[in-house]
């Protein structure tokens, strides 16, 4: 819905004329795409659970497992808009943000194991790792909240006898625009090929090209890296 309110003429004008009324329009259609796309996606992913998984009978079991899946969905996005409406945070940010610090004690607790019993060379990878996120940590930082000031000059103006001279402020624009859509963005399209080999697994020929293509863009690769900084940008 980002993107296509910039594409297209009709929400962008709802965007920018229509005030909070359009943006509540918005919204909305925002709730009823992730509802019909989490109905399609909650589908195929009953389908690919159906054959190893099934008991009993298949035609209940379809319906049943998109309806949990959907209902799942519609609540997290309930969840994220409330934390939103309270003025916490952005919510579905904060959600991405709370499942990954919850896994975060167990890594933390390997982690330290790895330091106490790998010995010397352990322990100096382990500073090495925690020098990285700490750089990284500022790094981050750093951009999120990094501004571009651009200078506004009023211009010198007389009222009756009083003359007021010129005054000069900033707009502070934001270096970051997009928050961390755009990494999400970038990491949904380089997994693409990978889910569409797949779902074409049966079909050689295109199976084939789709797993050279996810193989070239595999973590790691150079290629891997210039892709997703290009899409981020983009995005």
């Amino acid at each position: 819905m980002q993107l296509l309110t910039a594409a297209i003429p009709a929400l962008e004008d709802l965007q920018k004329n229509e005030g909070e009324a359009g943006r509540r329009k918005i919204s909305q259609i925002t709730r009823y795409v992730a509802a019909g796309w989490s109905v399609i996606q909650s589908t195929a992913i009953t389908i690919g659970l159906l054959r190893p998984y099934a008991l009993g009978d298949p035609f209940w079991f379809v319906p049943e497992t998109v309806l949990a899946l959907t209902a799942g969905s519609m609540f997290v996005m309930w969840v994220s808009e409330l934390i939103t409406e309270r003025g916490i945070g952005n919510g579905a940010s904060l959600l991405i943000f709370v499942n990954i610090v919850a896994s975060l004690p167990r890594t933390l607790g390997q982690t330290i194991d790895y330091a106490q019993t790998g010995g010397r060379q352990a322990a100096a990878q382990v500073v090495i790792l925690l020098l990285v996120f700490l750089v990284m940590i500022v790094g981050i930082v750093f951009v999120q909240e990094g501004t571009r000031r651009i200078p506004i000059i009023s211009a010198r103006r007389q009222v009756g006898r009083k003359l007021y001279r010129e005054r000069t402020s900033y707009l502070p624009l934001r270096l970051n625009q997009g928050g961390v859509m755009p990494i999400i963005f970038a990491s949904a399209v380089l997994i693409l090929p990978q889910s569409l080999a797949g779902f074409f697994r049966n079909d050689g020929a295109v199976s084939e090209v789709l797993v050279q293509v996810a193989n070239a863009l595999r973590p790691g690769t150079w290629v891997y890296v210039g892709v997703y900084s290009l899409l981020i940008l983009f995005f």
